[in-house]
């Protein structure tokens, strides 16, 4: 059975679970009645800030058919009017505003094309073209970087196919959940660091399993196998189940039919170069 490549971006605080949200128990300041624990879901501490009631962030991150008061019965709160600033509020993240964020196309070299996913049509990669949601990205000869609405960067290198299964904004809670599929070639990445719980970044490919949190990196996907290189930070990778935490300074791969266990290698040093004289009085001078 082919193996699916999930990349995903999650908070410094949180553990990798097989591609799951992290779920984050209740504060010790509000007890939860039994049915609110049962079943667990993903929830997101929200800490009321000085000047703010609880009614105004309740209606400003709810879905319309959430209401105030069915959040206080969930966190087992009699009265908002009990709540002081740096009290803390469990939200399910099933609860909250959603918002689809178009990504944007920062800069394009060469031939590139956008299919809508709602249409099928294909048009042009040009600089400042919108991205939605299901809509893939096709490079032939060209290269495309491309800004999310976290401020993540990916550039997508020359005959790639990706394909944006996922962009939404949690309301103004601050979040983002971000799903790609990399279906052929390569991207590179730069994941803005995000603190805030739930957040979630994602990529798909035919491989493999990854996690990432603020990190710059690559991925390569061929019909063998998937590759990848970290430059910053750590990324954990590997079949489901077999996860590896690859660190900075290092590639891993990953065959596709999962015959080989993963290889892990260092990457070779960066090139040192000698920086010439402020003034240069014989030639040739050599770098």
């Amino acid at each position: 059975m082919m193996a699916a490549l999930l990349c995903s971006l999650l908070v410094a605080s949180a553990s990798f679970v097989q591609a799951e949200i992290p779920i984050t128990r209740g504060s010790t300041l509000l007890a939860a009645s039994a049915a609110d624990r049962q079943p667990q879901t993903p929830e997101w501490i929200y800490t009321l800030n000085k000047g703010e009631t609880f009614t105004d962030v309740a209606t400003a991150l709810l879905k319309d058919n959430i209401s105030p008061a069915r959040l206080l019965r969930h966190n087992g709160i009699a009265s908002a009017d009990s709540l002081e600033p740096g009290s803390k509020v469990r939200i399910p993240l099933d609860w909250l505003k959603r918002q689809p964020e178009p990504a944007r196309v920062n800069a394009v070299t060469g031939q590139a094309y956008l299919v809508d996913g709602n249409q099928g049509t294909r048009r042009p990669v040009i600089r400042q073209m919108l991205i939605r949601v299901g809509d893939e990205l096709i490079t032939r000869t060209g290269t495309v970087n491309v800004e999310l609405a976290d401020g993540s960067h990916i550039r997508v290198a020359p005959d790639s196919r990706l394909i944006f299964n996922r962009m939404t904004q949690y309301g103004k809670a601050g979040m983002v959940d971000t799903r790609l599929r990399l279906n052929q070639g390569e991207i590179h990445t730069r994941v803005t660091p995000v603190i805030r719980e739930g957040s979630r970044f994602e990529i798909e490919t035919p491989s493999a399993v990854a996690a990432v949190r603020g990190t710059a990196f690559s991925i390569r996907t061929s019909p063998g196998e998937t590759r990848l290189q970290v430059t910053e930070g750590e990324v954990a990778f590997g079949p489901p189940g077999q996860v590896r935490y690859i660190p900075a300074g290092y590639s891993a791969s990953v065959d596709t039919a999962g015959r080989s266990p993963m290889t892990i290698r260092k990457l070779p040093p960066a090139p040192e170069l000698n920086p010439l004289p402020e003034t240069v009085t014989r030639l040739p001078a050599e770098l």
